[in-house]
């Protein structure tokens, strides 16, 4: 790389990421401009003369309740920036967890609405054809499978122990009680 790249790069850091020296050397040639004065004399200018005219310059140009708030910034303790960037971060972990709380409540109530449209899609599945017809154009009204059973079937009810009573020894190929 010959050295006028090199000092093109050196110049493009410091314009995308301005360190002490650049940001001195910007105001150099502000001052330089602004007061007239070639560049190589404002280097021998004591640093203070140049920084002080330098920030008298932009209290300046800034309106008043812009300067109020850098005044208030450059007064307030180190313990007042503490409480101010806390109170912030309180701020701030509240908007958070509210909105945290605002997504949970929506995917709740969009788990509700999935589990509904399930529930009446089992209900309709097990509709006959022409009831399925009817439920699809919003006539019919979905009655359970146990209510539509004929007179003469019951449903009976048991605990699963004497269920597992009943059921002792059926599906085994032997017989029962050893015979």
């Amino acid at each position: 790389m010959n050295h006028y790249d090199a000092l093109k790069l050196l110049a493009l850091r410091a314009v995308m990421k301005p360190d002490g020296e650049a940001s001195y050397r910007s105001i150099c040639r502000w001052y330089s401009t602004t007061f007239h004065t070639p560049l190589h004399l404002v280097d021998e200018l004591p640093e203070d003369d140049v920084l002080l005219a330098y920030f008298e310059s932009t209290y300046e140009d800034m309106e008043e309740d812009k300067r109020e708030e850098v005044l208030q910034g450059l007064l307030e303790t180190d313990g007042d920036r503490k409480k101010r960037a806390l109170d912030k971060d309180a701020e701030n972990a509240d908007a958070f967890e509210f909105a945290r709380q605002m997504a949970y409540e929506e995917k709740q109530k969009q788990a509700k609405a999935k589990i509904s449209d399930v529930k009446v899609e089992k209900k309709t599945s097990m509709l006959s054809h022409t009831d399925r017809k009817e439920a699809s154009l919003g006539q019919a009204t979905v009655t359970p499978a146990f209510e539509k059973l004929e007179p003469e079937v019951s449903i009976k009810f048991v605990d699963a122990a004497e269920f597992e009573k009943e059921l002792e020894g059926f599906g085994t190929m032997s017989p029962k009680d050893g015979k």
